[in-house]
Parts: C-alpha cells; sequence; structure tokens
C-alpha cells in the first residue's frame, strides 16, 4: 500500500505507518482540484497515491511489464527515510 510523507519527508502524522506500506509519496500541501472548481491544498494518502501511479506508469513505459517487477523496481529505488520506508 502507498503511504504519504509530509514536508520534511517523514510518515506524515495522518499517513499509516504499518509494515503493509510498500512505498510512500508526498502527501501534504498537494495542489488538487476542488469541487465547486478550482484549486486548493489537500492532504492524504489520496493524493501521494497518485504520484506513485504515475511512478508505476514511467517504470512501465521503460519496458518494464510485469507488475511485480514494476514494483520491485520502484521499491528498490525509492529512497529509505526513517518512518516511510522500511
Amino acid at each position: 500500500s502507498v503511504g504519504a510523507s509530509d514536508r520534511a519527508d517523514r510518515a506524515a502524522g495522518f499517513s499509516n505507518r504499518a509494515a503493509s506500506i510498500d512505498i510512500s509519496a508526498p502527501g501534504e500541501s498537494i495542489l488538487s482540484s476542488c469541487l465547486g472548481g478550482g484549486y486548493c491544498l489537500m492532504d492524504g494518502t489520496s493524493m501521494a497515491a497518485p504520484l506513485v501511479s504515475g511512478a508505476a506508469a514511467l517504470v512501465f513505459a521503460s519496458g518494464v511489464a510485469a507488475p511485480g517487477a514494476v514494483s520491485w523496481r520502484l521499491r528498490s529505488t525509492a529512497a529509505s527515510r526513517q518512518g516511510v520506508v522500511s
């Protein structure tokens, strides 16, 4: 699963920190579209997940096609941060 990091590159206070987190991405103060139009800053793992999806798409486009291989590539090249990626 995807966790969210804060501005200090640590696990965000609202993010799960369990061993089930596979990878984390920025999830605090992310510019997003808002209900009713316009843009606003939002927090959440729902902001981090699209960043991981985009990175996975780039890995896939590079020729890594097997889902397990894409996951391995993302996790093996992620920077390890205290409280974010184990």
